[in-house]
């Protein structure tokens, strides 16, 4: 039986929704949204929610972990972000949006974690590819217009919890064992899954923190004082 933290998983399930959307996502609106409308789908499926918390806002759903983790993976090097690209140019006015685009080694991860959640979770895997399928490639207007139109927007107030998630250090589980996992996947697959579940930890996160604290901390002109005295 397959284990993991549920923060890895959703993590995982990020990425291959990346990966699902052509590797990226071109506006903050559409990256709030994506994931929302697939843990409606999951939520409608009496599946195993993700651990995102939505909240209402006036733009519609709207979750802070998300940017957390877009955040982290930015931080592995998985995903670039963009804020330059000119989205609208009208009455001598530009209009600048973010773009979300994975990284060379982002696309390997992503579409590693893809053939991981299609094995061990094929009806999650199978609502991912019908959320692109639905909502991909509209417009940020048209993603707020459909995200208000829901009956878990419009049925809770400003403000409050449309969806709590699961807490992050839950465990998520499947029957799918890892023996069957290797009859089926790559070696190389396999390699980047296992790797991916170590580093998609919040225990990775707080270690990248805290080595990237000591760096900033650390005093270069006393240590190469003492490095030419020695």
């Amino acid at each position: 039986m397959i284990k993991m933290k549920a923060e890895v998983f959703r993590r995982l399930v990020l990425l291959a929704l990346f990966n699902e959307n052509n590797g990226e996502i071109k506006t903050k609106t559409e990256l709030q949204k994506l994931p929302f409308f697939l843990e409606k789908e999951i939520h409608e499926k009496n599946f195993t929610a993700l651990p995102y918390s939505y909240m209402n806002y006036h733009h519609g759903p709207y979750s802070e972990d998300l940017y957390d983790d877009v955040n982290f993976l930015t931080t592995l090097g998985l995903l670039d972000i963009d804020s330059s690209k000119i989205d609208l140019i009208h009455e001598n006015r530009v209009t600048k949006s973010t773009k979300y685009e994975l990284t060379e080694l982002g696309k390997e991860a992503a579409n590693s974690a893809a053939a991981f959640i299609e094995l061990i979770a094929p009806t999650l895997y199978n609502s991912i590819k019908e959320t692109v399928h639905n909502f991909g490639g509209k417009t940020a207007t048209q993603l707020k217009n459909l995200s208000h139109e829901t009956d878990e927007y419009k049925n809770t107030e400003f403000e409050s919890v449309i969806f709590a998630g699961v807490e992050p250090n839950s465990i998520v589980e499947s029957d799918v064992e890892w023996e069957e996992l290797e009859q089926k996947l790559d070696l190389e697959v396999l390699d980047n899954i296992e790797e991916l579940i170590q580093v998609l930890d919040s225990d990775f996160e707080e270690f990248l923190n805290i080595t990237q604290e000591e760096l900033e901390q650390t005093d270069y002109e006393s240590l190469n004082s003492q490095l030419i005295n020695d």
